[in-house]
């Protein structure tokens, strides 16, 4: 019997075969469980420096020193590395940090709603920011009322929302959000882990075996939306349909499942890693838990010790570390660590107006999104100050000589020593304190 040797074999055989063992190793890779995180120190101290911004409202691009945002709301982080930035105010655009320079992503500069090419596209009042894994932007446009999503080639279309202000469920323009300000990304039903190189090199193989295999594509990202004139937080699935999670039956407070419960002008949200939702419910300065069937509870937060403050005024902004730990902007200056037992302390700030420094001895003047990063630090929208700060622990990252206060208030006078009211918007008209 004849020996059949594997160069016998045609060229479209071998590569359907190593195509499926390509894809079968990638999505098992994709699929895998990633391992459990360090847990986060309990008391790190804080050393707070300016990351972006001069300190002066304005719409300058360049050099990260020098350039200057109007009104800096959320902030999110990409696959890149850059940091994103909602700049909404008189820019409405979506801009990041790009290394040592800050770059426009999308927007003209206009107020208004166009979809298209990011130098052509509009928002109003760009509000929470969300990157995909994919590279993905997804931008809670609140004074449009919409879910935006620009695309790595930089095309922004309308994932949801009619634009017409209002409370219902349904398929991608048909549905309708109120001011929708906080956004983030649900954490998949089965977590994910990006695959190694020896994989990505053999599912993008052009030549031998490889030719024609084609990449595993990772599912659209189901998306969290702080619908917050509804009082609801919404779900945005990978299809567009967008349903609601929990309230929506207006102002209030009430713990209690779906419709049941209450929350009053949510602001923020993020997703831990088991699927829980943790929600900034502003108007009645606290955090809210929501599991994925729509049990909305207010955890208990307790002081780490006698000289620790656990109380919150108007939280807006929320972000969580790996290990559940998460950390809260609240409208008087502060950032406040919360573990994942429920012990709370003040990170960092104080007093309204702008320092760097370490701890509590910092300033900050409304301090809205927040971020943590891969190395631990945050990233503060402080957008009072026109500034993105650092907030990480001693030692992380190269001393940098503190800026000046004057240079953040420059423009602003006495209005720095006392927090501005956290941005918000009714009814497409410019932001105002929430009610």
């Amino acid at each position: 019997m004849k020996k059949v040797r594997i160069q016998d074999l045609t060229p479209r055989l071998v590569a359907v075969v190593s195509t499926l063992v390509a894809v079968a190793v990638g999505t098992v890779w994709y699929y895998r469980r990633p391992p459990i995180p360090a847990r986060t120190a309990t008391t790190w101290t804080a050393s707070v420096t300016t990351f972006a911004g001069r300190g002066e409202p304005g719409l300058r691009d360049g050099a990260a020193a020098l350039a200057q945002f109007s009104d800096p709301f959320a902030v999110a982080i990409g696959p890149d590395g850059r940091v994103y930035v909602a700049d909404a105010g008189d820019c409405n655009r979506i801009r990041a940090v790009d290394g040592d320079r800050v770059i426009t992503v999308a927007g003209d500069g206009g107020e208004g709603y166009q979809d298209g090419p990011s130098s052509r596209a509009r928002f109003h009042t760009p509000s929470g920011i969300a990157v995909a894994d994919d590279g993905s932007i997804f931008v809670a446009d609140t004074g449009n009322h919409r879910i935006r999503r620009i695309a790595p080639d930089g095309q922004v279309t309308t994932v949801a929302g009619s634009g017409i202000p209002g409370l219902r469920d349904g398929i991608g323009t048909q549905a309708q959000f109120s001011g929708p300000i906080g956004i983030a990304i649900a954490v998949p039903r089965r977590p994910a882990v990006p695959a190694p190189g020896w994989i990505e090199r053999l599912l993008h193989w052009r030549g031998g075996f490889g030719q024609g295999a084609t990449p595993v594509n990772p599912p659209a990202p189901r998306l969290i939306v702080a619908d917050a004139y509804n009082d609801a937080i919404r779900l945005v699935d990978g299809r567009g349909t967008v349903t609601t999670i929990a309230g929506g039956s207006g102002p209030g407070y009430r713990d209690g499942i779906g419709a049941s419960a209450q929350f009053d002008t949510p602001c923020g949200v993020a997703a831990l890693r088991d699927g829980t939702l943790l929600v900034t419910d502003t108007a009645n300065g606290l955090v809210r838990r929501v599991t994925p069937a729509g049990d909305v509870t207010t955890p208990s937060l307790l002081p780490i010790d006698a000289n620790s403050d656990a109380s919150m005024f108007r939280p807006v902004g929320i972000a969580a570390a790996r290990d559940g730990t998460f950390y809260v902007t609240d409208r008087r200056g502060r950032i406040v660590q919360v573990l994942p037992e429920g012990r709370a302390r003040v990170l960092a700030g104080s007093l309204g107006g702008f320092a760097d420094g370490r701890g509590p001895t910092a300033r900050f003047h409304n301090p809205t999104g927040i971020l943590v990063n891969a190395e631990g630090a945050l990233i503060v929208a402080d957008a009072g100050n026109y500034l993105l700060r650092r907030v990480a622990p001693e030692g992380l990252y190269s001393p940098e000589a503190p800026r000046s206060p004057a240079r953040a208030c420059r423009s602003r006078g006495t209005r720095c020593a006392a927090p501005s009211s956290p941005p918000a918007v009714r009814g497409g008209a410019r932001r105002t304190s929430p009610t």
